[in-house]
């Protein structure tokens, strides 16, 4: 999975470098001196101070505060040094703070500049603010201050495109250098191989396509109808003939090369029968209409995804025509991808969804922001039991019992490893995750000296 380097931090924390104590409680980070934000001001401890302080409060409005929840008694030490101590070790926490984008203090320091920093952000990573026309692209210049090198690329475009046909063909004609987060549809895959001047390649990404149940519907608190319901999917004709076979199957929440990848997860049995067997001794009985019910309970929910993707528009048509052969309705309700991603998904207002997620923590295969019970809102009925995070030395144990839980509760049915591509961010974190953590399917080097578009 590749191994963190430094990037404000001049090295790596760990326990042999004295950076980290015995019992990983005690933490000492060391900023380098030559790193400058976008407006040529210096970044200091200062500016590591009001980030990390911001995501430890309770009232900051953060996407994620796994890990740094855990930090106390957080304090500049010398001129480029910062301490802290642990209520609690946390093994993940290298992977954590790689994730953390550093921000400015001294534009942010004041409510009234947030609003100007939104439109016009600085950052201190390789690439600069240039401009943004919304719902287009966003436009940036390389950083030729930047702490760690010239960037090769002196502009960069990011262009919005919702369309994933649109984008492939923009691709294919060359107003695209780099598909992002979607990278290469799986049946456009042997068309671009074929593409004179690009060569597109195959690797693997953390990155897992599945259905995500929303366990605050009724209809999905029975692990039963959950099981039933992936019996039910011909997983393996759907890779076949939709995703021609470029997707691996998995039953993991885990890449393949992860060191905690479970390679002996019980595989997905294509079994219609078993599953209406299955519902029948739950109780899930055919109505009039022939749809399941148990308790005025009407197996029926939707499933959404982003729109104007033909590939999982075609996997959600599937899946609808085959749990409706069981007696179970699947309406198909896609949204834009800004209303897919926004409070819809973040606050669970699905009732399932079709989507592709990285459930590690970072680079780190920790899972439990998704699957520990106290981190979902709510009632705990899903059954998830709160696993130890412990040091490297004894997680294959704990990763283990993860995934038997994980795959007997049935709370996400994964389908798929997909390869995607993700875009980098313009800050810069205390630490990076290695190249190779995520590799790309792309096609050449972006050109020297010209502007192009993601």
């Amino acid at each position: 999975m590749g191994t963190l380097q430094p990037d404000l931090a001049v090295t790596v924390p760990s326990v042999s470098n004295g950076g980290i104590s015995l019992d990983g409680r005690d933490w000492r980070v060391t900023l380098r001196p030559d790193a400058t934000w976008h407006d040529g001001q210096p970044v200091t401890i200062a500016d590591i101070l009001f980030t990390l302080n911001c995501l430890r409060d309770p009232a900051f409005p953060a996407f994620s505060r796994t890990g740094v929840e855990l930090i106390d008694d957080i304090r500049q030490t010398g001129p480029r040094e910062l301490t802290w101590r642990m209520h609690a070790p946390y093994a993940p926490l290298p992977a954590v703070l790689a994730s953390v984008m550093i921000v400015p203090a001294h534009r942010l320091a004041h409510d009234g500049d947030r609003q100007a920093f939104s439109t016009n952000p600085v950052g201190s990573g390789p690439f600069m603010w240039g401009g943004r026309i919304p719902s287009e692209e966003i436009r940036l210049a390389a950083n030729p201050h930047w702490h760690l090198g010239m960037p090769g690329v002196d502009r960069v475009i990011i262009r919005y495109i919702p369309d994933i046909t649109v984008m492939f063909t923009q691709f294919e004609t060359g107003e695209i250098d780099f598909l992002g987060m979607q990278g290469i549809p799986p049946d456009r895959y042997a068309q671009a191989r074929a593409l004179a001047g690009r060569r597109p390649i195959r690797a693997p990404q953390p990155f897992i396509e599945g259905m995500a149940f929303n366990l605050g519907r009724p209809q999905f608190q029975d692990p039963t109808v959950r099981t039933a319901i992936y019996e039910a999917i011909d997983k393996d004709t759907i890779l076949e003939t939709i995703c021609e076979n470029v997707e691996q199957t998995t039953e993991s929440f885990l890449p393949r090369e992860s060191t905690y990848f479970d390679a002996t997860l019980p595989r997905h049995r294509f079994d219609p029968q078993a599953a209406r067997a299955r519902l029948d001794r739950a109780g899930w009985r055919p109505g009039p209409d022939g749809v399941r019910r148990r308790d005025g309970i009407r197996l029926e929910f939707t499933n959404a995804t982003t729109a104007g993707n033909p590939i999982r528009t075609q996997i959600q048509e599937v899946i609808q025509e085959s749990l409706l052969d069981i007696g179970v309705v699947m309406r198909i309700e896609n949204r834009p991808a800004a209303v897919m991603w926004g409070a819809y998904w973040t606050r669970s207002q699905f009732d399932s969804a079709l989507v592709s997620v990285d459930y590690m923590t970072g680079s780190d295969p920790d899972a439990s922001p998704y699957f520990q019970s106290d981190r979902s809102p709510g009632p705990r009925r899903h059954g998830a039991k709160r696993l130890p995070i412990c040091q490297s030395g004894g997680r294959c144990a704990v990763f283990a019992r993860q995934h038997q839980l994980r795959s007997r509760n049935a709370r996400r049915r994964v389908l798929a490893h997909p390869a995607v591509h993700p875009a980098g961010p313009s800050a810069a974190p205390l630490l990076s995750g290695d190249e190779h953590r995520r590799p790309c399917r792309w096609a050449g080097k972006l050109p020297q000296q010209r502007q192009r578009a993601f």
